[in-house]
């Protein structure tokens, strides 16, 4: 992890209770990048949502990809830990060709 984030990895998930509007935060807030907490990265509660699926990609859903291991930097190619992340970037990119081609 980033030097920058590691003060505040180790804070994200130290509360556990109900939030004033009644959502509960247990142990499983705790995995984040530093910034974000996975579970709010993943997207919006409550709304429709489902994993990632290439073949099937439907419309007014939170098509949700794996979890990357990384930081919050990890997608930008990093700050002090540099990471090559262009082979991500085409993949999602000929994921969207397919999936605009489809649509044709």
């Amino acid at each position: 992890m980033e030097p920058l984030f590691v003060t505040r990895s180790c804070q994200i998930g130290a509360w556990t209770g109900k939030t004033k509007d009644g959502i509960t935060v247990d142990e499983s807030w705790l995995e984040n990048d530093g910034l974000v907490n996975t579970v709010s990265a993943k997207y919006p509660l409550g709304d429709p949502h489902k994993d990632f699926d290439p073949e099937d990609i439907p419309t007014g859903t939170w098509n949700v990809y794996p979890v990357q291991d990384g930081d919050h930097m990890f997608l930008q190619g990093g700050l002090f830990h540099r990471h090559d992340i262009r082979p991500f970037y085409l993949e999602l990119l000929e994921t969207i060709r397919k999936a605009e081609e489809e649509e044709k």
